[in-house]
């Protein structure tokens, strides 16, 4: 759709009498920050949809791959709860979760992420949105949406009208309050309010497992292998992305292939397209090439990832711009609603970019301001953000985009949105201790502001 034809149809909106939905909240994006979100938003007694454009709530556990979120806790203590617990227990008593053992400083920080089995959790995600009230949308894509800031709309209430893109074509949804956990902040482009995206983004990996092979098998001659490698890498045969600078036995013996498939974006259709061709190519192509050597006739991919994993698109300005240094020193914001506990994770063509540390002690904190788009400097009235798109520095972003911290921002956002829609409040104006009163009351944990 054109920009003028976009614009055309914003203008209807702003004017359309009716709408075909009508709710108190609606969330756009049902992945680890928007199905939280709504579920919290939900349980707080308002109407809630949830507009997701795949079949399948949980986005990137699910969807994506990365059925290994983390982190709920920090120095042996949780810092993370609430709905998302709640779902990860509920796996666990389903037999798909496997929660190692928390201990105050463990070798690596992977070793407290948490193994999910993804068909589980979806079945979980959806019987917790069916016991709270939320209305699932599967096949819904916002692509247009207009928000009214005065009594001229369609219920006489100020809040926000999302055209969606379905299966039986466009229907309208009305809702007070609305909340875009898209992860590229789509919905708040949509509205006009600010982003930002770095001139060269973190690059997206592709989830899988190969098997049909074993790795101790004597056939295998990993020195010639290498040596195999290194000539295909040569002649373009193979692309360097696949490997991350890991070897044949490396990736034989992990069960899958690292890889960076740098993107020049991966926020709309076409670039997304080509991310998740180049990436899948790239795999198969390793794929065929290890079948040609002795041990490795059979080797397959016995799981691919329905998408790529995007780490970074763009994000916010929010009232709130969280920075580095207060991430990794622990700073309390005084309008902390949530904590966050993960290392700066920055990935770039040479690996891992750690130039920051967090402080030893330090357990960071997410401002409820974060949340919060604006536009010219003038804070949003109707639109929170939750997600890795909300407002923060490329260090700190590469940090909170993790699923834990955006499945706590989600929590946040649900409760804000639901006191601002009962009250009809402004979301810049909602009182932040009332959201952390909220948040408690759902059993999630909020920063200690002393």
């Amino acid at each position: 759709m054109s920009k003028n034809t976009t614009d055309s149809f914003c203008d209807f909106l702003k004017v359309k009498k009716e709408a075909d939905m009508y709710f108190d909240v609606a969330v756009a994006g049902g992945g680890s920050a928007g199905v939280f979100a709504a579920i919290s938003a939900a349980r707080t007694g308002v109407s809630t949809v949830l507009l997701e454009r795949s079949s399948m709530l949980g986005g990137t556990a699910t969807n994506g791959g990365v059925n290994f979120p983390g982190l709920f806790h920090a120095y042996g203590k949780q810092i993370i709860s609430g709905p998302c617990w709640e779902a990860i227990e509920r796996c666990d008593k389903l037999g798909g979760a496997k929660i190692p053992k928390i201990v105050e400083r463990p070798e690596n920080h992977w070793e407290l992420q948490i193994s999910i089995d993804r068909n589980i959790y979806n079945r979980v995600l959806e019987k917790m949105c069916r016991e709270s009230g939320v209305r699932i949308m599967y096949y819904s894509t916002v692509f247009a949406a207009a928000e009214n800031t005065s009594a001229d709309s369609p219920d006489g209430k100020k809040g926000i009208i999302l055209a969606v893109a379905g299966i039986n074509g466009v229907e309208t949804v009305f809702a007070k309050k609305a909340i875009d956990a898209t992860g590229d902040a789509n919905l708040a482009a949509i509205l006009g309010y600010e982003r930002i995206r770095n001139d060269i983004l973190q690059p997206g990996t592709i989830e899988h497992n190969i098997a049909g092979y074993d790795p101790d098998d004597q056939r295998i001659d990993y020195e010639k292998l290498n040596s195999l490698v290194e000539k295909a890498l040569q002649s373009g045969e193979l692309e360097y992305n696949c490997f991350r600078g890991r070897t044949p036995e490396f990736n034989l013996r992990y069960g899958k292939i690292p890889n960076h498939i740098f993107t020049n974006d991966g926020s709309d259709s076409l670039s997304k397209t080509d991310l998740d061709l180049r990436a899948r190519a790239s795999l198969f192509s390793y794929i065929d090439f290890l079948r040609k050597n002795p041990g490795l006739e059979n080797v397959y991919a016995s799981y691919v990832a329905a998408e790529t994993g995007v780490r970074e698109t763009y994000r916010i300005i929010g009232s709130t711009f969280m920075t580095v240094d207060k991430y990794c020193s622990g700073y309390v914001y005084p309008d902390s609603v949530c904590y966050a506990f993960y290392p700066v994770d920055l990935h770039v063509a040479e690996g891992i970019d750690k130039r920051y540390d967090l402080d030893d002690g330090a357990v960071p904190t997410i401002p409820y301001g974060a949340l919060v788009p604006t536009k010219n400097g003038i804070p949003s009235e109707n639109l929170l953000v939750a997600g890795r798109c909300i407002s923060a520095d490329t260090y700190t972003m590469s940090a909170i985009r993790v699923q834990a911290p955006c499945m706590a921002e989600g929590q946040a956002a649900g409760c804000a949105a639901s006191i601002c829609a009962r009250k009809d409040l402004s979301v810049s104006e909602v009182c932040p201790e009332a959201v952390r009163v909220k948040l408690s009351d759902l059993g999630a944990i909020v920063p200690d502001l002393r």
